[in-house]
């Protein structure tokens, strides 16, 4: 968390995907996983993905606590192109 970086990879061959490019949904379960353990009442992260691929990606999320529990954003850049 903080200034430290990560990186991480999200492959599930059982449903056809050898490794994700990017996945940001991964990202922000991880980021409510971090709020949740450290006891914080704000996580913000940004992980990097996609550099075994040749497709560097980056996935930022942010948790916080609230009324109703905890809440994730997700949001990051993409390129898409065809033919992958």
């Amino acid at each position: 968390m903080g200034d430290r970086p990560g990186a991480v990879r999200m492959c599930a061959p059982a449903i056809g995907v050898d490794e994700d490019v990017a996945n940001a949904n991964s990202t922000g379960c991880l980021a409510a996983h971090l709020l949740d353990t450290t006891g914080a009442q704000t996580v913000a992260i940004e992980v990097e993905q996609g550099d075994t691929l040749g497709r560097p990606a980056s996935v930022r999320a942010s948790a916080r606590r609230g009324p109703a529990g905890i809440t994730t954003r997700v949001g990051g850049l993409a390129v898409v192109r065809d033919g992958h």
